[in-house]
């Protein structure tokens, strides 16, 4: 494909003609930054604030090889990876796309159809709203179709060529826009009132590795009142340090790497928009993604972290005397004190799984937990993992009144919207790339995560796991063959120069250890969950099925086999 666009000679050109970055935004500011954002600044405070920002940079390090690569050779990356590298990684990395946005587009409907019944217009599709119907079930029908009908209008103007694709990108990047705006205003309002300060948030963009070592300073008084200040550090450090890594190897999804390319190529971009393309990624992709995540991990850690209060029905629940309903976050916070239990009060059963467990032993268990110290009850209370729900009832009194909390939710719509676009845009890519389905049909199919508003919490057991292990194996081994093409002869001066070529290096070295590791960890908690009595190291068979899909690939590929490209390929 030859470049049908003139590289631009100002920056007013640059600027119109920007948009491969703000899909990146909009597909990678979902609803798995938003939680990540939430876990950081509750969990680690302002001292958090650099992981997101230094998890884009490689993440923008990732596209940026894969953008030099599908530019410098103008050419479709499927066909390339299945010709010159191993047709076992190009389906796999085709696939794996398709699987993701199939699944990952579940809990988007569930956070969307979320903001708007809880945050956004509660009195006509929440529970007791007007149009909630019974339990709200309704309410949650008007919002799913609501945001299938922006999803499926907005994305029906992307199909069409011409002035239909360029209002596509301008409704993207009002988008974004919107997110970054609603975050901000919230932050905004947080300095107002001094519940954040311009210093402290400068400080924590400054990179300060101890948050994987020791808990953050927003515990020290209430570990200072702990009867076992080492198990709960332990606890903190590990659960800051575990959603640290978490958010990083999560910067960048397989599916953003496929969409990369193909955006750059459907607007005929050539060897000639490098620099923009360059352009593109910083300003479309990591000015609004540090933005975004910046504001919602600052306003997490002015509201939530450390501060027990917040969750002060907990604290005051009674385990052996249960009210009618039940407060927000009892499960963790139960967790929480359950694991405190095992090794601090006398007469705890350790030997007997919690799902073993007659109802004698848990009414027994319950009566102990009320005998836990209420300095331990804070700390556990402290700790636990907040969802949006949280975060929009603190800022509901901050903003004495509910327009904090309709303008969070406005946010928090727009975040799931825009990821939902994106998945339905990079499965019309791949379906027709791969298969040849017509983009239109292609581009809609995700719409089948239209249930997950009502079945996310019993699909997501069967359908997480294996789409975040797809996702594991294939990412560090895809980007190993971006690496490699790369490296091609045939791009003469294109071939990575020396400054791209150590970060490519770099980025695929990094991604290729937190893909590992998070494979072991997932890998371990599932299979020791399910298999009773199963050992912690079965988490070693995540790593070896990445080692493996490497080997096949390796053993595919014509580098290995000795055998010579062609000059084309059918699939590009």
């Amino acid at each position: 494909m030859s470049s049908t666009n003139d590289s631009p000679k100002s920056l007013i050109q640059t600027l119109k003609q920007l948009g491969p970055g703000f899909l990146q935004s909009a597909c990678t500011i979902g609803g798995g930054t938003l939680g990540a954002c939430l876990f950081l600044g509750s969990f680690a405070g302002l001292s958090a604030l650099w992981i997101q920002p230094f998890a884009m940079l490689l993440g923008v390090g990732v596209l940026l090889m894969i953008t030099h690569v599908t530019l410098s050779t103008e050419k479709s990356p499927f066909g390339q990876i299945n010709q010159h590298v191993s047709p076992v990684l190009g389906w796999g990395w085709l696939i794996a796309t398709v699987a993701a946005n199939m699944v990952w587009g579940l809990p988007q409907y569930n956070l969307g159809t979320d903001a708007l019944t809880q945050m956004v217009v509660p009195g006509v599709l929440g529970k007791d709203g007007a149009l909630g119907g019974e339990g709200g079930t309704m309410g949650r029908v008007i919002a799913t179709a609501v945001m299938a009908g922006c999803a499926v209008g907005i994305m029906l103007t992307q199909l069409r060529k011409g002035k239909g694709g360029r209002l596509f990108d301008r409704l993207i990047q009002l988008v974004v826009a919107g997110i970054v705006i609603c975050f901000g205003a919230v932050v905004i309002k947080l300095l107002s009132t001094g519940s954040l300060s311009i210093g402290s948030i400068a400080q924590g963009f400054i990179p300060s590795p101890s948050l994987f070592f020791e808990p953050a300073s927003g515990y020290t008084e209430m570990l200072g009142q702990s009867v076992n200040v080492e198990f709960w550090s332990d606890r903190i450090t590990t659960s800051q340090r575990n959603t640290a890594l978490a958010a990083i190897s999560a910067a960048v999804g397989i599916n953003m790497t496929f969409l990369m390319p193909y955006t750059l190529l459907a607007r005929g971009w050539g060897k000639s928009q490098r620099g923009l393309a360059r352009t593109d990624l910083f300003v479309g992709l990591l000015i609004p993604f540090i933005l975004v995540s910046g504001f919602v991990v600052s306003a997490a850690a002015a509201t939530l972290h450390g501060k027990a209060n917040v969750n002060q029905a907990l604290i005051e629940w009674k385990f052996s005397d249960p009210g009618e309903a039940n407060p927000s976050g009892l499960g963790p916070y139960r967790d929480n004190l359950v694991a405190f239990a095992k090794d601090n009060i006398e007469g705890w059963d350790k030997e007997t799984k919690a799902k073993d467990k007659t109802p004698e032993q848990v009414a027994q268990d319950n009566v102990l937990l009320d005998t836990i110290p209420e300095s331990e009850r804070l700390i556990a209370a402290a700790t636990i993992k907040h969802g949006t729900a949280a975060l929009g009832a603190t800022l509901e009194s901050l903003f004495n009144g509910k327009t904090g909390v309709f303008i969070f939710g406005v946010g928090v719509f727009f975040i799931a919207l825009s990821t939902v676009l994106v998945h339905m845009l990079i499965n019309g890519y791949a379906l027709e790339v791969g298969f040849g389905i017509p983009r239109q049909i292609g581009s809609l199919l995700p719409l089948v995560a239209v249930i997950g508003p009502f079945f996310w919490g019993e699909l997501s057991a069967y359908l997480v796991i294996p789409t975040s292990m797809i996702g594991l194996m294939l990412l560090p081994v895809a980007l190993w063959g971006f690496l490699l093409l790369g490296q091609q002869k045939k791009l003469g001066d294109a071939k990575f120069g020396p400054v791209m070529l150590v970060v490519g290096i770099f980025v695929t070295v990094v991604y290729t250890l937190l893909s590992a590791w998070a494979a072991y960890g997932k890998i371990g908690d599932w299979l020791t969950k399910t298999i009773d009595g199963i050992s912690p190291k079965i988490g070693w068979v995540g790593p070896g099925l990445i080692a493996a899909v490497a080997v096949a690939a390796l053993l595919t590929s014509p580098l290995v086999r000795g055998k010579k490209s062609e000059s084309s390929d059918a699939a590009e």
